[in-house]
């Protein structure tokens, strides 16, 4: 085989890849919940995550719709934070996320006692307290976790597509392994 040829035969491998390992499975959005479904849970969800944080001492609901009062040791920040949006994207398969993973989700708040060089002073604890605001939803459990928990939410056996096994990169489902 001349290099030419082993090249072509490469490049065409390497970009015929992504479309089998990582197409769409048929039937997938059969199962998912609407996005105004899923929207609505995320609220209650962030409420109830945040209530029982370990650095959240204080987060209740003030009489004003979407303000709450909160005391967090995450920041430290002791006032009012405000929802401003419940923001709700819908995923496609793709790899690790096959079908179990249909919509990620963020509740955009306002720290509205807090000073406006917050996040440029503490941007580490910033950023931690944005981390308790982004979640993603599987939709074989119903049910939103948190987004840097996966590895904790999907036990091995539930992993599908593209993973790493025995310290090989493999695509299971396309039978390739790198």
């Amino acid at each position: 085989m001349t290099p030419s040829r082993g090249l072509s035969f490469f490049l065409i491998v390497i970009f015929s890849v992504p479309h089998i390992c990582w197409a769409e499975p048929s039937g997938y959005e059969d199962h998912i919940p609407s996005k105004k479904v899923v929207k609505e849970s995320l609220l209650s969800y962030w409420e109830n995550n945040l209530a029982k944080d370990p650095g959240t001492r204080l987060f209740q609901k003030t009489r004003v719709a979407g303000v709450y009062d909160i005391d967090t040791t995450v920041l430290p920040y002791k006032g009012r934070v405000k929802v401003l949006n419940v923001f709700v994207d819908v995923y496609k398969p793709v790899g690790i996320y096959d079908k179990q993973i249909a919509y990620g989700g963020v509740v955009e708040t306002e720290l509205m006692d807090a000073p406006s060089n917050l996040a440029e002073n503490q941007p580490f604890s910033f950023k931690k307290w944005q981390q308790l605001s982004w979640f993603d939803y599987d939709t074989k459990t119903s049910e939103w976790f948190p987004f840097n928990d996966w590895d904790n939410h999907f036990p091995p056996e539930r992993r599908a597509g593209v993973g790493v096994r025995n310290g090989v990169f493999a695509v299971p489902s396309a039978g390739i392994r790198f």
